[in-house]
């Protein structure tokens, strides 16, 4: 069976402070609350760390080459499709485009004045001797290179008049999705979430969420595309969600012994590889909580009553399962219990009778006595 790791931690805690006690002293020894320890089975070794986040992004870059002139939203604000976000100055541009139009105009007047020269020298040319129509013939070559480049720049002006000019009709930026403005900037500082990006602006969509995490190559094999999962709030754990792999970034490794600043169950300096999930639900749910990932399916209901790990329970030659559990003067009692139902996803038996979830106990160590006095571990 397999051990939350608060379990385990408690078990070397409670292990370290009793092999530290002095013989026939059981002072300093901790006591926990079964509610407590009925949540911690939630954070199973195999669970991973998880976020909500937007089933979609759209990241907006601003043209370097342009001025802003106006910013429509701030972050935090909601838009729709087609909401104008800002708008870029457009005075310079349009200059421009009067100054492209003039340029062409003066290049199509040097093609129709080169044409009439050329007609004028073929003119001329027909007059003159044989040996003066030789130059003539040059300077005609002449001009008709000067309109061949000319055409040249006339086309490539007007490319580059064309552009201005639709730059100056879409000086104003639009949203392509609903959603809520996630961030404004002009640095790579990243966002809440901890992206960086060299987005101008960032717009999160709205009504469906999924949810990223990062998995190990140690543990990949756990989570395949397409396989059911559950997401556990951190917050509140009878909050249960069920959902489908929806996809594992396996080209896009992650260097990172965290993940959102929350320790994982991953071996330090690994390579994570994001995993994203979508979700059947997301009622009650909000942008950035925090959740757990964990493969298969959990309950979606809280357990009811008492539920114990059996590493708790001592055996006696009667056959009776016994508990250490501490009284209302804060010392130990060892109590028989009534078990009932088992969830083999967590080593957790249901106790009927004998405890309740608001009960402390103790794991059963050797040395162990009744009337010991103990140390209440308040859970957070």
């Amino acid at each position: 069976m397999k051990l939350s790791f608060r379990v385990f931690f408690i078990l070397l805690v409670s292990l370290t402070l009793i092999g530290c006690n002095t013989a026939g002293s059981n002072s300093g020894i901790m006591a926990y609350k079964v509610s407590d320890l009925m949540d911690a089975s939630t954070n199973r070794a195999d669970s991973f760390s998880g976020l909500v986040v937007a089933q979609q992004s759209k990241e907006i870059m601003k043209d370097e080459t342009k001025v802003i002139k106006e910013i429509y939203v701030k972050e935090g604000d909601p838009v729709t499709a087609e909401t104008v976000l800002f708008s870029y100055d457009t005075e310079a541009m349009a200059l421009e485009v009067d100054k492209a139009d003039i340029e062409i105009e003066r290049m199509n007047n040097s093609i129709t004045a080169n044409h009439n020269e050329i007609q004028s020298l073929i003119n001329e040319r027909a007059q003159v001797s044989a040996s003066q129509q030789f130059q003539y013939t040059l300077e005609i070559q002449t001009l008709e290179a000067e309109i061949r480049e000319a055409e040249y720049n006339i086309r490539s002006k007007q490319v580059e008049r064309d552009l201005l000019a639709a730059s100056v009709e879409n000086a104003d930026v639009k949203s392509e999705i609903d959603g809520i403005v996630q961030t404004i900037n002009d640095s790579n500082q990243g966002d809440f979430m901890g992206n960086s990006s060299n987005a101008f602006m960032t717009i999160l969509q709205t009504g469906n969420y999924r949810v990223k995490g990062h998995i190990n190559e140690m543990n990949i094999s756990q989570l395949v595309v397409g396989s059911p999962v559950s997401i556990v709030s951190r917050i509140d754990s009878s909050q249960v969600y069920t959902g489908i792999v929806e996809s594992v970034e396996m080209n896009n490794p992650e260097q990172s012994d965290d993940y959102y600043g929350m320790p994982t169950n991953e071996m330090v300096n690994s390579s994570n590889y994001p995993f994203y999930v979508m979700m059947d639900s997301t009622d009650g749910l909000f942008l950035g909580q925090h959740v757990y990932v964990i493969p298969g399916d959990v309950e979606e209901t809280p357990k009811e009553g008492a539920w114990i790990f059996s590493h708790y329970f001592v055996y006696d030659d009667s056959g009776s399962i016994k508990v250490w559990k501490v009284d209302e003067s804060k010392r130990l009692q060892l109590v028989e219990v009534i078990l009932g139902d088992m969830d083999p996803m967590t080593d957790q038996y249901q106790v009927l009778e004998g405890l309740t979830a608001d009960d402390y106990i103790v794991e059963p160590f050797e040395n162990l006595e009744e009337g010991t006095s103990v140390t209440l571990v308040e859970g957070e």
